[in-house]
């Protein structure tokens, strides 16, 4: 019997106005990462910030976190 797959682990990432970083980021991620299904990847955006709240990646489910601009971690 298989059991349903569960997140083991999570991930925030921090990002800001550099949707192509974060591009290279997810394909790395998405490339060296043996069981995604295990994996919750979380990115915290600034309200403000459109370049990146604009940002699609459809490779696997990613979260998407949005906070007042200027908190830090």
């Amino acid at each position: 019997m298989n059991s349903p797959s569960r997140q083991l682990f999570s991930l925030i990432v921090p990002t800001r106005g550099r949707p192509a970083k974060l591009r290279l980021f997810l394909d790395s991620f998405q490339a060296t990462t043996a069981r995604l299904d295990t994996i919750e990847l979380i990115l915290v955006m600034d309200a403000d910030d459109q370049e990146t709240l604009s940002f699609e990646y459809d490779q696997f489910p990613v979260k998407r976190i949005v906070v007042e601009p200027g908190l830090n971690m």
